[in-house]
């Protein structure tokens, strides 16, 4: 729901401090990560994405320096793969990578569909300090073809009010910390 991701966008920019180096990933919710960046433009940072669309939400914000991966387009979500983006991001560290997920779980942990996305958004996970999740309920308990990263590896997970509160207690015994965007969970 549109309503949902907007939230988690406002709530996981908020989360991001001045000057920091942001890995951001492909998809919908991440967009709206990026858009509300944009809206801000008041905290410089660095942003490294895979994702055409995101790099263009925030191309005319001058506190924001874009790095766009490079490598073979596709079209289903503009994302940049292959190896030249593989390259790219292996070639920097960030404070933190913004992750997007089709699925998660308490077991499977943080999933998604396309392997070709995946090997870049692992790279991302794996050049990062911390890893901030976001996704809407409705990902909650699916779990999709590609595993990325288990559940214990997210710093911070930003979900909508309508989570599910076993779900989130399962979370929270994990030690991960939990942002219920427009709360103060």
């Amino acid at each position: 729901n549109l309503v949902n991701k907007q939230s988690i966008g406002r709530a996981t920019a908020r989360l991001l401090k001045p000057n920091q180096y942001v890995a951001i990933g492909a998809g919908t919710t991440t967009t709206l990560v990026a858009r509300e960046l944009a809206r801000l433009d008041h905290k410089p940072m660095h942003i490294t994405t895979n994702a055409l669309n995101i790099a263009m939400e925030m191309a005319l914000c001058p506190n924001l320096l874009v790095t766009c991966t490079g490598g073979d387009v596709r079209s289903d979500h503009y994302t940049l793969t292959g190896p030249v983006a593989e390259r790219a991001l292996r070639a920097h560290y960030y404070d933190v990578a913004v992750i997007g997920v089709s699925g998660i779980t308490e077991k499977e942990g943080l999933t998604v569909n396309s392997q070709l996305d995946s090997i870049a958004l692992q790279i991302m996970i794996e050049q990062s300090r911390r890893l901030i999740a976001v996704t809407d309920s409705s990902k909650i308990g699916r779990v999709n073809f590609v595993h990325l990263a288990p559940l214990e590896k997210v710093d911070v997970l930003v979900l909508d009010c309508s989570a599910p509160p076993a779900f989130c207690k399962a979370v929270l015994d994990m030690e991960v910390k939990i942002v219920i965007a427009d709360s103060d969970y």
